[in-house]
């Protein structure tokens, strides 16, 4: 996994907790990495999973929670980096239907062995679309904390559900975005 998540992670447990608590909890733990990331390597999905587990459990929370949040610390963060892209776009269905064609299709040029996710966008209706979401990785809960933050971002009232089928290599995923009627989908 790409070393950003690894660090950002840090740092939301940081702002959180502070970084002496992190660093106690990095401490404890048996990294390959000996918990030091940058933003450019790969580092070990297994170990980010470890680290996420440690961590919600000393912020007293679940995985899926934690998860979920940091989905919502990652778009802020993707926000802030990339405001071009976000602002170019109205609404969540337009951001979410651009990623595939427009971000991931980048960086497999630039990265032939980066392990991103599939994902696509479809409208059902003026007030509904579906999002599907395939990886090998196991990040369905921080997927839908980055939708979340995506809508409200966007300032879209929203109900979020989602039907999950875990395979023994991938997640795939479906969430259902139904918009409030004054968020109804008038363009991509």
């Amino acid at each position: 996994m790409k070393g950003v998540l690894f660090v950002e992670l840090l740092n939301m447990a940081e702002a959180d907790l502070g970084e002496s608590r992190v660093d106690l909890i990095l401490n404890q733990l048996n990294l390959s990495s000996g918990g030091a990331y940058n933003t450019v390597e790969r580092f070990s999905p297994e170990e980010f999973e470890t680290l996420v587990r440690h961590i919600a459990n000393a912020m007293g929370e679940t995985r899926a929670q934690l998860s979920s949040r940091f989905g919502r610390w990652m778009f802020a963060y993707f926000a802030r980096i990339h405001p071009d892209f976000v602002e170019r776009h109205a609404t969540t269905f337009s951001l979410l239907n651009a990623l595939e064609d427009e971000v991931h299709s980048e960086i497999r040029k630039l990265d032939d062995h980066a392990n991103i996710p599939h994902m696509e966008a479809e409208r059902q209706s003026a007030y509904e679309f579906i999002f599907i979401y395939r990886s090998t990785r196991k990040l369905v809960d921080f997927c839908q904390g980055a939708i979340e933050a995506c809508l409200d971002h966007y300032g879209e009232g929203a109900q979020v559900s989602r039907n999950v089928v875990e395979t023994p290599t991938e997640s795939i995923v479906v969430f259902h975005i139904h918009l409030s009627k004054e968020n109804m989908i008038v363009s991509i």
